[in-house]
């Protein structure tokens, strides 16, 4: 992924953290010279440096071979910017660009067929993502029956991250100033998201 040296971040906690909020990623590997991609909810394992996901078996991207390179693709939050949304006085030297978060992990793929492993493979990624949840839902409330044939249909992938790129282009090669009125029109045309986090990575 080409960055920009004035937007390279070196934060890998940060990008794990825009990972977790994004949720949904892409996942793309490289399948014996053929590239393929799915869209994916995604669960992060700090501690190993791993990147869980679980695919159907009719989906192609489930018969990549273990070892094969993989990217995981993450966009955060972004805006449109518009020479409109600068100070009137700071010039005509502008052009319309995109304010955005972005990561790429690289790695390599594992591949889990094992129905055990599947099963914790799944129920992790379920907890993860039903935590936000007033009334959390588990696997283990799932029809046993049921399960076993949803399991058997499945095939696990899990990503050894090797490399970590974050982008953070938020307008920070100009001055504060500047930054800060760009920010207060994205607000106001309700890109809160983006305006805060203008503000915090000032």
């Amino acid at each position: 992924m080409y960055r920009h040296q004035a937007f390279r971040v070196h934060d890998d906690a940060r990008a794990y953290d825009l990972l977790a909020q994004v949720g949904l990623v892409h996942l793309v590997v490289d399948d014996g010279g053929t590239l393929r991609s799915s869209p994916l909810p995604v669960l992060a394992d700090r501690a190993t440096c791993t990147l869980v996901f679980h695919v159907a078996r009719a989906n192609p991207i489930s018969q990549v071979a273990p070892g094969s390179s993989a990217l995981v693709l993450a966009t955060g939050p972004h805006a449109y910017v518009s020479p409109r949304d600068y100070p009137n006085d700071y010039g005509t030297k502008v052009v319309p660009t995109w304010d955005y978060l972005s990561v790429e992990f690289a790695g390599q793929v594992e591949v889990v067929t094992d129905p055990e492993e599947l099963l914790a493979l799944v129920s992790s990624l379920t907890d993860h993502h039903e935590q936000s949840m007033a009334s959390p839902w588990s696997v283990g409330e799932a029809d046993p029956g049921h399960l076993t044939a949803l399991l058997g249909a499945i095939t696990g992938i899990v990503v050894d991250v090797a490399t970590i790129d974050l982008t953070v282009k938020l307008s920070q090669n100009r001055p504060d100033a500047v930054r800060h009125h760009i920010a207060t029109w994205l607000e106001q045309r309700g890109e809160a998201a983006v305006a805060e986090h203008m503000a915090a990575w000032r």
